[in-house]
């Protein structure tokens, strides 16, 4: 019998592992701007050392909305020791998404990278301040840089 397995950072073997998923709670529905969200907690037994770990993921493709088939995000550690984390549905998607990747970059010790991805994501902060509350930026190009938005 195969066991489902989601990938998340075990804080004894101080390694990312496949834990052993042994139950799965999910939260879902529409945002204000008519976009699904959902959101997964996972609960399941390190591999290597056995001890419980829980961990939340975020659902970032969605079948037959934006994608062919759903997509997760990796699980973030919710216990034990829970690290911190910039998630959370209030944060745009564009910012979200850049932080995101660059926590996964700093896992990976790709150190450079995620200092590309943290400039990503205050470029998407300044263009999310940018727009007005109707939705429509004042006369400032959509694809606004780091710089100009500062």
């Amino acid at each position: 019998m195969s066991h489902k397995t989601f990938i998340v950072e075990c804080p004894y073997c101080n390694a990312k592992v496949g834990a052993i998923e042994e139950g799965r709670a999910v939260h879902s529905g529409i945002d204000d701007g008519g976009s699904p969200y959902a959101e997964a907690v996972i609960v399941g037994k390190c591999p290597g050392c056995g001890c419980l770990i829980a961990g939340k993921a975020e659902q970032i493709e969605f079948e037959n909305f934006d994608s062919e088939y759903d997509r997760w995000s990796d699980a973030v550690r919710i216990y034990p020791k829970p690290p911190k984390s910039f998630t959370g549905r209030r944060l745009p998607k564009a910012l979200r998404d850049s932080l995101m990747e660059a926590d996964r970059a700093i896992q990976a010790n790709a150190n450079m990278a995620a200092c590309v991805m943290f400039g990503r994501a205050l470029e998407a902060l300044c263009r999310h301040q940018l727009i007005d509350k109707s939705g429509t930026q004042p006369a400032i190009k959509k694809q606004i840089m780091l710089g100009q938005g500062i």
